[in-house]
């Protein structure tokens, strides 16, 4: 069910589907808190809340994303007494999520600017096919007034 929403962030799905949020979101936590037992609803909903609350900026995939990377050990030991997936949010959010950004953010940089160039290239086109039917008219006018200049001759 997450990848249908992978690429909102939790707060734009909070906002157009909350039901299927607290869904997805409860389904995503619980299979991952499974691994080590089965956890109460509480355990949950607080999590699921913290994550609304704390990370709304997420995505939905790049919360799968961390856990699945979480729960292989990617993040490192979770410390005792911290909840793993928030554990994992926040490594997550304090290191590769700003770069993934930044990288996104170049990516879109690029992006803009080769259609800003050719946005001003047509521009100039425009002003090129505008500056020679200018000079077509102006050369037309003054054609017309050398034959009249040797017509008045």
């Amino acid at each position: 069910m997450a990848e249908s929403f992978k690429g909102d962030q939790i707060n734009v799905v909070r906002k157009r589907e909350p039901e299927v949020l607290n869904i997805v979101l409860s389904r995503i936590i619980s299979d991952a808190l499974s691994l080590t037992g089965k956890p109460s609803d509480e355990t949950v909903a607080f999590i699921g809340r913290t994550i609304k609350e704390s990370y709304w900026y997420f995505r939905l995939g790049e919360l799968a994303r961390v856990i699945q990377k979480g729960i292989k050990g990617y993040y490192g030991n979770v410390p005792s007494g911290v909840n793993p997936i928030l554990f994992w949010c926040k490594v997550y959010d304090e290191g590769e999520r700003e770069q993934y950004c930044v990288s996104q953010n170049l990516v879109h940089k690029e992006s803009y600017e080769k259609a800003h160039e050719e946005l001003i290239r047509e521009e100039n086109r425009q002003e090129m096919k505008r500056v020679k039917t200018e000079m077509k008219k102006i050369r037309a006018v003054n054609r017309a007034k050398e034959n009249l200049n040797l017509l008045s001759e």
